[in-house]
């Protein structure tokens, strides 16, 4: 039997604590003998309707850049900023509720941990209301760093003018920044697949672009296309065809991005093209153009096509003048899309039918007997589409032969399928 070791107290209290204080010796205990609590608060930066400046009326946003520049980190819940006002506009009477308008309700907190020599950013908003009457003006605000409370590192002061929109008003000159970067668009895309395509233009006018004053749109154009591809093609497939409107419904501030958004799709004919990007107001360009390339790599209209055709609810017997709905599915089995520009469709024709019969049977073959199928939409490879249509029993009695076949680009591809029935006369 083995005996057991007895340890005191005194000395299991003794490996609690230096364990606790050696695997996690830079928790933000505030001061303490194993880490200092340090900061440096390297700017203040107002980011909003003006930069630099709070406009009353307009929202605007403090960002504030801490550095941790102690040994020991910092915690959620644990380490704030605190924002004071110590000064007011010269000459100004701002009470007390007033100046609370420039600072947040409560101390910010850090949202993740900060360790030491790590950055952090604290940020809060301010929207001063157009009827609280602000003094406008420089007010010197006071930021400070504390642990449960506690202040520690250096104390920051900056000052931040608050000014009335009245000052900054003038005719409206509209500006924006559009860049290659600003333009999310693939370099290269496959024919008859779709891409979203997001831009971005940012407002460095001097007002807000606001409907109705601004109609504030996107002009999309193609400048250079390979040869062979149509006028037609281009608009449907990498352009929208019209002018995009913002993603924003509202107005869109000052130094605010406006999104734009559309699905762009790899035209049939490959090759390199040139999309050019510009903002519109009023249909009126205004603001810098931007130009991307885009290539398109294969072409749907030169794969084989294959497919399955199912013929369904065709009886073998019909009545003269009476109408029976068909149903037809296809289905894509080849390994290429169908697009709209491959004109895929299903053609039919009669290819046996009673002596004396006339040449044109229009009961028989709607339509021209032409039935489209990707004219409208894509056709993924595995993809089943279904048409229905009406037939009616021709007025001649006798033997039918119905036969459908797929075609592209108006070629026969000699997938056919052959269907035969009776026309009766009722007595």
């Amino acid at each position: 039997m083995k005996l057991l070791q007895k340890k005191s107290i005194p000395g299991l209290f003794a490996f609690w604590f230096f364990t606790l204080q050696f695997t996690n010796p830079v928790a933000a205990q505030c001061d303490n003998s194993m880490c200092t609590m340090k900061s440096d608060i390297r700017a203040v930066r107002v980011m909003g309707y003006s930069p630099g400046k709070v406009t009353i009326g307009k929202k605007s946003q403090i960002v504030i850049e801490a550095k941790n520049s102690g040994t020991c980190s910092w915690i959620t819940g644990t380490v704030f900023m605190r924002v004071t006002v110590v000064s007011i506009p010269s000459g100004s009477s701002a009470t007390s509720y007033q100046r609370d308008e420039m600072v947040p309700n409560e101390d910010i907190k850090i949202n993740s941990k900060t360790d030491p020599g790590d950055d952090h950013p604290f940020i809060y908003d301010i929207e001063i209301d157009d009827n609280k009457k602000i003094p406008t003006g420089k007010y010197s605000l006071k930021f400070t760093m504390v642990c449960k409370g506690k202040p520690f590192g250096e104390v920051y002061t900056d000052e931040i003018e608050v000014v009335d929109p009245s000052e900054l008003s003038g005719p409206c000159k509209l500006a924006a920044e559009l860049g290659a970067t600003d333009v999310k668009i693939p370099a290269k895309v496959m024919a008859g697949k779709k891409y979203p395509v997001t831009i971005s233009a940012k407002n460095v006018s001097n007002c807000d672009w606001e409907a109705p004053k601004q109609k504030i749109a996107l002009k999309i154009t193609c400048l250079s296309w390979p040869a062979g591809a149509s006028n037609n093609e281009i608009v449907s497939f990498l352009t929208p065809g019209r002018q995009l409107l913002p993603e924003q419904t509202t107005e869109i501030r000052r130094l605010e991005m406006a999104d734009f958004e559309y699905d762009l799709t790899g035209s049939p004919v490959a090759g390199n093209y040139v999309l050019e990007f510009q903002l519109t107001d009023n249909g009126k360009p205004f603001g810098p153009r931007c130009q991307k390339r885009v290539e398109v790599t294969g072409d749907p209209r030169k794969c084989d096509p294959d497919a399955s055709i199912n013929i369904f609810s065709l009886p073998s017997q019909m009545t003269y003048n009476k109408e029976y709905p068909i149903s037809i599915k296809v289905q894509n089995s080849g390994v290429c899309e169908w697009v709209n520009a491959s004109r895929v469709e299903l053609r039919c024709k009669v290819v046996k039918k009673p002596t004396g019969s006339p040449s044109q049977l229009p009961e028989l073959v709607p339509d021209y007997g032409i039935y489209p199928i990707a004219n409208s939409s894509t056709v993924a490879p595995g993809k089943w589409v279904e048409l229905r249509f009406k037939l009616k029993g021709p007025y001649m009695p006798g033997t039918y032969e119905l036969e459908w076949e797929l075609f592209k680009e108006g070629s026969g591809t000699g997938i056919k399928v052959k269907e035969s029935f009776t026309v009766v006369i009722p007595k």
